[in-house]
C-alpha cells in the first residue's frame, strides 16, 4: 500500500535549488566580468576609506588584567630564562678573562720582563 507523495516529482526541489544557485552564479560572473572591464574598479558607491589601525598600547591595558599563564607562555618564559642565564655566565666569564689578562700584563710590565719597560 503505497502512500501518495506530497510532491509529484521528488527531484523538483533539487532542480529549483540548482536553478537558483545557477542564477546567482551567473549574476556574480557578470559583476566580475564588468569589474574586469573597468580595470578592477568597483562601481558601487563611493570608494572605501581605509580604517585606521588599532594600536594596543600598554597604557590601554587594564591594570587588573591577568598575564597569559598558559603552558605555552610558561615554556617560552622558561626558555628565555635559560638563555638569559647562559648570557649572564658567558659575560661573567669574559669579564674574568679580561681582568686576568690586564693583571698579567700589569704584573709583567712592573716586573720589567717586557722589552722597553
Amino acid at each position: 500500500m503505497l502512500r501518495p507523495r506530497k510532491e509529484p516529482d521528488p527531484l523538483s526541489g533539487k532542480r529549483k535549488l540548482l536553478a537558483e544557485q545557477e542564477r546567482l552564479l551567473a549574476e556574480r560572473m557578470a559583476k566580475l566580468n564588468q569589474r574586469l572591464a573597468n580595470n578592477g574598479e568597483e562601481e558601487t558607491g563611493p570608494p572605501k576609506v581605509p580604517e585606521p589601525p588599532v594600536w594596543r598600547l600598554e597604557e590601554e591595558v587594564r591594570p587588573g588584567s591577568r598575564v597569559d599563564t598558559t603552558a605555552a607562555a610558561r615554556r617560552v618564559l622558561a626558555a628565555q630564562r635559560q638563555r638569559d642565564k647562559l648570557i649572564f655566565f658567558f659575560t661573567i666569564g669574559a669579564l674574568l678573562v679580561v681582568v686576568f689578562l690586564v693583571l698579567a700584563l700589569a704584573r709583567s710590565h712592573l716586573a720589567g720582563s717586557l722589552p722597553r719597560s
